[in-house]
C-alpha cells in the first residue's frame, strides 16, 4: 500500500510540474524551476538526478542548470527536534553536549544530509554533518517503483531492453545507500587521504599539496552523523564571489586537482575517486588548491581495471582503432572473435566523435555501443564517465570553453610517451634501427627531419611506427 501511495505521489507530481503546468500559475516558470521544485518535492533519488543534470550544459539551458544547482545546498532543512532525536539515539547525548560552541542553524542544507559548525578542544573547528531520517527506507522504495516503471517502458521501448534496467536500477542504489552510509564515508575518506598524501604523492610530483581532505574524528561517527575538520573555503558553485580576490586562482585550482587525479590514474597501480564531485562537494582553497568533501560514494579500481581503463584512454587518445576495440572488449570479458568485426565500424565512428567531445563522451560513447551489441560491461564504467561529465561541466561553469581534454591533455601526452617507451622495451628494436639507418645514411638530413616532425607530437610517431612496422613485416 505505501509503495503504491509512493507511485501515485511521483505520477502526480510529474504531470503537475510538466505536464498540466500550463493550466496552473506555474504556466510561466522556467522549465529549471520546475525540475528542482519536482525533485525536492519527491526527495533524494530524484534530488540526485536534479544535481546530475545540473551541469549538463549540453541538455539544459545555463540558466536552467543554475536553477538545479541550488538542489547542491539549498534544500529546506528538517526540523531541529528531529536532529536531536538523531543524537540521542546515537550517542545518548544532544549535540550541545559533545562539542562546544555548537550553532543549532545548520550551515548547509543538502539532499542527504544538514551541516553544523562546532568545536572540539582537543581537534578544533569540525563541521558536523547529520543524514535526514528515513533516507535508506526511501531510497528502497523509490528504485522498487522505478524497476517496475522501468519494466513497464521495456514493453514499448526496444532500445530499453537491450539494457538490463533491473541491474542498473540495483546499482544505482547499491551506490546511494553507499553514499548514505557516513561510517562508510569516513574510511572513504581516510583510504583516500591516506594514498594521496602516502604512497601517490611521489608519483603526483608537482601536484602534490593541490589536494586536501578533511580530517575525521571516529569518536563522534556514527552510520548517521559524521564528525570532520572544519575547512574554510568557497563551494565552486560561489566562485563569482572570489573572482576578483587576488588570493585565489580558481582555473590553477581546478587544473592542478585535475591534473593530480589524471596523474594518479595514468601512473599509479590503483585508483580510487570521487564518484560525486559535484560544485558543492568541492571547495576552492587559497593560492590554487582544493579540498574535496562528501565521499560517501568513492570509485576503486583494482590493478586490472586500472591497467585497463589506462590502456582505453591512451588507445582513444591516439585514435587507434584495434588497440580501442581489444582494450574495450578485455574490460567487459567479451570474445574479441565474436564482436569485433561486429562493433569495428561503431568504434570506428565513435573515435571520430572523441576528437572534438569531453572525456566524458570517451566512457558514455563507448557504453552506447555496448548496449547497441548486448555487450555486458562492468559499472565502474558508468561512474567514471558520470564522474567525468560533473568534472566538465564544472569546467564549463567556471572556465566557459575549457574542456576536461584540454586540463588532461599533458598527463595524457605524458602517459602515451611512457607507453611507447614501455611497449619499445618489449621489441626487438634492431631490424627498424636498421631499416632507419640504412634509409638515414641516403639521406643525412632525415634524422633532423625525424626528430622535429615527431618532438612535439608523440601522437603522429605512434601511427607512423606502427605503419612502419607493418610494412616492414
Amino acid at each position: 500500500m505505501k509503495t503504491f501511495r509512493r507511485l501515485f505521489k511521483i505520477l502526480t507530481t510529474s504531470f503537475r510540474y510538466f505536464i498540466f503546468y500550463k493550466l496552473t500559475h506555474r504556466r510561466c516558470e522556467p522549465l529549471g524551476v520546475r525540475i528542482r521544485l519536482a525533485c525536492q518535492e519527491l526527495g533524494l533519488v530524484f534530488t540526485k538526478i536534479g544535481q546530475i543534470l545540473s551541469t549538463r550544459y549540453e541538455l539544459l539551458s545555463h540558466e536552467d542548470c543554475a536553477e538545479l544547482q541550488k538542489l547542491l545546498d539549498a534544500v529546506p532543512p528538517i526540523p531541529y527536534q528531529e536532529v536531536s532525536r538523531i543524537f540521542l539515539e546515537d550517542f545518548k547525548a544532544l549535540p550541545e553536549t559533545l562539542f562546544q560552541n555548537w550553532n543549532p542553524v545548520p550551515i548547509a542544507s543538502a539532499s542527504i544530509a544538514q551541516v553544523y559548525r562546532a568545536f572540539i578542544p582537543e581537534h578544533g573547528e569540525v563541521a558536523v554533518k547529520v543524514r535526514r531520517p528515513g533516507i535508506e527506507k526511501n531510497i528502497r522504495t523509490d528504485l522498487k517503483i522505478l524497476k517496475r516503471l522501468g519494466k513497464i517502458a521495456q514493453l514499448f521501448s526496444g532500445d530499453l531492453r537491450q539494457i538490463k534496467l533491473d541491474e542498473v536500477f540495483s546499482q544505482i542504489e547499491s551506490w546511494l545507500l553507499s553514499e548514505v552510509n557516513f561510517r562508510n564515508e569516513a574510511e572513504n575518506l581516510d583510504r583516500i587521504a591516506n594514498s594521496y598524501h602516502g604512497k601517490m604523492r611521489k608519483v603526483i610530483g608537482e601536484y602534490a599539496d593541490a589536494i586536501t581532505f578533511p580530517n575525521v574524528y571516529p569518536e563522534f561517527c556514527s552510520n548517521q552523523i559524521i564528525t570532520m575538520e572544519f575547512i574554510d573555503g568557497v563551494p565552486v558553485r560561489n566562485f563569482k564571489a572570489i573572482e576578483n580576490d587576488s588570493k585565489y586562482d580558481i582555473p590553477t585550482s581546478l587544473k592542478a586537482s585535475m591534473g593530480a587525479i589524471m596523474r594518479m590514474w595514468i601512473k599509479g597501480k590503483e585508483f580510487s575517486f570521487h564518484g560525486d564531485p559535484h560544485p558543492s562537494n568541492l571547495l576552492i582553497l587559497p593560492y590554487g588548491r582544493l579540498a574535496f568533501l562528501d565521499l560517501g560514494l568513492l570509485g576503486n579500481l583494482n590493478t586490472k581495471d586500472t591497467q585497463e581503463t589506462r590502456d582505453l584512454l591512451l588507445a582513444v587518445y591516439a585514435q587507434d582503432l584495434e588497440a580501442v576495440i581489444r582494450t574495450a572488449l578485455k574490460m567487459c570479458g567479451a570474445s574479441y572473435d565474436k564482436y569485433s568485426s561486429k562493433i569495428r565500424e561503431d568504434i570506428k565512428n565513435y573515435l571520430k566523435y572523441t576528437n572534438d567531445s569531453p572525456m566524458g563522451f570517451w566512457f558514455t560513447g563507448l557504453i552506447k555501443v555496448f548496449i547497441k551489441h548486448h555487450i555486458p560491461f562492468p559499472y565502474h564504467i558508468v561512474l567514471i564517465g558520470r564522474m567525468q561529465a560533473i568534472i566538465e561541466g564544472l569546467f564549463e561553469t567556471v572556465i566557459p570553453g575549457t574542456t576536461t581534454i584540454d586540463a588532461f591533455g599533458d598527463e595524457l601526452r605524458r602517459g602515451l610517451r611512457q607507453q611507447i617507451f614501455n611497449n619499445l622495451l618489449e621489441i626487438d628494436l634492431n631490424p627498424i634501427f636498421y631499416a632507419l639507418s640504412e634509409q638515414a645514411k641516403k639521406s643525412p638530413k632525415l634524422i633532423a627531419e625525424l626528430v622535429g616532425k615527431y618532438f612535439n607530437n608523440p601522437l603522429q610517431l605512434v601511427r607512423d611506427l606502427k605503419k612502419f612496422c607493418y610494412d616492414l613485416n
